[in-house]
């Protein structure tokens, strides 16, 4: 008698072990995403089967959420994908010299616009700069959680660590004052990345940075620029650090 309950099985590709991988570094991406760094000139049909067969084996999860668009060419998105316990562990198997957090980063429905806008802010910077390394602050802190500050993500290159911080909406002036200080001291980062949704965000951190005489370590970007293409020359352009992590090979 044929066993209706067991559990489907897949031979992971490359392709496959990319997918996990870049899954793992940005904790969520989007179909479009998906569909744009890891399936270039494919289907729809082909992405959706393929991913559904990843889903099925336990090796990534798919949440539904209310639809809202987002980024620069207004998609629509209704899921996000996640890397699961199971194939976080295929990865550390596969890639046995970088260290992987057994555990999946948390969904935070409150912030799955931004950590989706924040993915295409590091998919832009790796198709101009593909040299450059980075890693999300979810995932820095997990293994450095001396830091003061969580940035978005941590960019290196050989002239140090670059914190990067997503600003969408205005925080207080106390949150931004707080902020301040903290990479003030902060000796882990060489310069502070702030890219800006609007010129009132920027404005109002530039006013508060004045006063503590740190203009120089602090860089704007806007995220529309970001977006296009047109952000990067902000960015020291040195090579990067030969001891960067593993790294999923992007579309470009």
């Amino acid at each position: 008698m044929q066993n209706l309950n067991k559990q489907p099985s897949v031979i992971l590709t490359e392709r496959d072990f990319f997918i996990l991988k870049g899954l793992y570094d940005f904790t969520l991406m989007s179909f479009p995403q998906l569909a744009k760094v890891f399936f270039a000139g494919n289907a729809k049909p082909t992405i959706i089967n393929r991913l559904s067969k990843l889903e099925q084996c336990g090796f990534i999860t798919k949440t539904k959420l209310p639809r809202f668009i987002t980024g620069m060419d207004k998609k629509v998105i209704s899921v996000v994908y996640q890397i699961s316990r199971l194939g976080i562990r295929e990865l550390q198997k596969r890639f046995s010299d970088v260290e992987f957090h057994p555990e999946p980063v948390r969904l935070q429905p409150f912030s799955i616009e931004h950590d989706l806008l924040l993915v295409d802010v590091l998919l832009s910077f790796k198709v101009q700069r593909p040299d450059m390394s980075f890693v999300l602050g979810e995932h820095f802190c997990r293994f450095k959680s001396h830091l003061g500050v969580k940035p978005d993500a941590i960019i290196t290159d050989m002239s140090g660590k670059m914190a990067l911080e997503l600003e969408l909406t205005a925080k207080s002036e106390r949150r931004y004052r707080e902020l301040i200080l903290k990479y003030r001291l902060a000796k882990d980062f060489e310069s502070v990345v702030y890219i800006t949704s609007s010129d009132a965000i920027r404005n109002k951190i530039q006013s508060l940075l004045g006063g503590f005489g740190m203009t120089s370590k602090f860089k704007f970007m806007s995220l529309g620029e970001v977006l296009l293409g047109n952000g990067l020359q902000i960015i020291n352009q040195s090579t990067p650090s030969s001891g960067a992590e593993s790294e999923v090979k992007y579309a470009q």
